[in-house]
């Protein structure tokens, strides 16, 4: 048996989620969450599933239809259709896996993110790919084509990180998966599957390094560079701030944040379908 919910909004979809979750009951049973949609659906699910503080959570799938689909790109490149059937067929592995948590208790901000989130040059290009009609009209380019627009009024700006004060950052990126921005291996060592988040810091931007270091993505090259700061040995991190910025969680813009952030990896139950790449 199965039910189906649409959910038009965030907020929606949380309070769907609890709905659900009462329907389930307290313990522990087979039933499973499958979300459909892009990584803002897949966002929006994994923070309404925290929200739900349950002794035993509900194991959850996400199915990839929409524009940038970078978490199932880290995993398969099998359309919708074949991850269903292995679903429906029993054939995918519950497994927990990491994800990552950003808050400020004393601000009471919290939000969780399944694949990065950043401030700077990336936010910056997801905010001006999420005005009205710019997807629809561009679709899978929506993200170079704002790239390109952002281009013209990169600021840089000052991020300490576990304490250790870095000047004229443009881009800030945590990362839970390798890709970010619809296909960009902007951290190639990252994954759901190691307890560790990865840091990737730009500084000093010029056109120039900044062609640069996208040609060298590919490659991993970029993460050679002496603009480039990078980490990734912590499962928990500090980040601060000298004024409250804007960021990206999953592709999803949230304004206003808490100049002090903590970061630190979390586990949830999930049915991935992986395949070779």
């Amino acid at each position: 048996d199965y039910k189906i919910y649409v959910t038009p909004s965030k907020d929606f979809a949380e309070n769907t989620l609890l709905e659900i979750s009462k329907q389930i009951g307290p313990k522990s049973s087979e039933d499973v969450l499958i979300s459909i949609g892009g990584d803002g659906t897949l966002n929006s699910t994994i923070n309404g599933l925290f929200k739900l503080k349950r002794k035993n959570p509900i194991p959850f799938a996400h199915i990839s239809v929409g524009s940038g689909n970078d978490f199932q790109r880290a995993f398969s490149k099998s359309d919708w259709q074949e991850i269903l059937k292995n679903l429906v067929d029993n054939k995918i592995e519950l497994q927990s896996y990491f994800l990552g948590r950003v808050f400020n208790k004393k601000e009471k901000f919290e939000h969780y993110f399944i694949n990065s989130f950043g401030t700077g040059f990336d936010a910056d290009v997801v905010a001006n790919s999420q005005k009205p009609g710019f997807k629809k009209r561009w679709r899978f380019l929506s993200y170079y084509v704002s790239l390109i627009m952002t281009l013209k009024n990169i600021k840089g700006f000052s991020v300490i990180y576990n304490e250790h004060t870095i000047n004229n950052a443009f881009l800030v990126v945590v990362a839970n998966n390798q890709y970010f921005g619809g296909g960009i291996r902007i951290a190639p060592f990252a994954g759901l599957q190691k307890d560790k988040l990865d840091v990737v810091i730009a500084t000093n931007y010029s056109l120039t390094s900044f062609i640069k270091m996208f040609a060298q993505i590919p490659s991993k090259k970029h993460l050679d560079s002496k603009t480039i700061f990078f980490d990734n040995s912590e499962s928990k991190l500090k980040l601060g701030f000298k004024s409250k910025r804007t960021i990206q969680i999953d592709g999803e813009i949230i304004k206003d944040i808490p100049e002090n952030l903590e970061v630190e990896t979390v586990t949830y139950p999930m049915f991935i379908y992986k395949n070779e790449l």
